[in-house]
């Protein structure tokens, strides 16, 4: 387990077992290859394009060690596993299919929202202040507002790009499936 250490507050890192339930739950969703015409990805080994691999040194099909490895890595950096292992499973599932930055982004957006004001910045990374704002309001009313983003945003582009329209319905799924999951590990503890 890793602490990081800012001023007196303590960021706690999520142990490997539960980075790698995580990171397992997002693989399965991407599946180990896909290479579709409408994609605007282009063909993905577990949700990587070749443009992402080639930025983490990897030239040619990616291995789910090596997809592993790359995820694991843009989370910790963008301090996804640093949120409680409900939370972090659903930002970091969006994070894989929008980007880091981007996803990250949208959960400080909701944090302020949920907040009532601007109490973060939206800077597509989480540290200190971030989880501090994240742990003092409401932590479902945050990814119900993010879902509700995530959601819209997959209409949104189904409706501009036709061509992007065969996906919809498993985009749309897939957010459920990962809302649930979210739901379920909140309850669970």
């Amino acid at each position: 387990m890793s602490f990081l250490m800012v001023g007196v507050f303590t960021m706690q890192l999520l142990n490997n077992a539960k980075i790698d339930d995580i990171i397992e739950f997002t693989l399965k969703n991407e599946g180990a290859y896909s290479s579709h015409p409408n994609d605007r990805g282009g063909e993905t080994y577990w949700g990587i394009t070749r443009e992402y691999a080639l930025a983490h040194g990897v030239d040619g099909k990616v291995t789910k060690k090596q997809a592993k490895k790359m995820y694991m890595e843009d989370a910790i950096k963008h301090g996804v596993f640093y949120l409680d292992p409900a939370s972090a499973l659903y930002v970091f599932d969006a994070c894989v299919l929008f980007g880091f930055n981007r996803a990250v982004s949208w959960f400080q957006h909701a944090i302020n929202l949920v907040a009532g004001r601007r109490v973060i910045n939206d800077d597509g990374y989480i540290g200190q202040k971030t989880v501090s704002a994240y742990e003092s309001v409401d932590k479902r009313a945050v990814i119900d507002m993010l879902h509700k983003r995530i959601l819209q945003h997959h209409v949104v582009t189904a409706q501009r790009n036709q061509k992007q329209r065969v996906f919809l319905r498993g985009w749309l799924n897939r957010a459920e499936r990962r809302y649930k999951e979210f739901l379920e590990n909140l309850n669970n503890g």
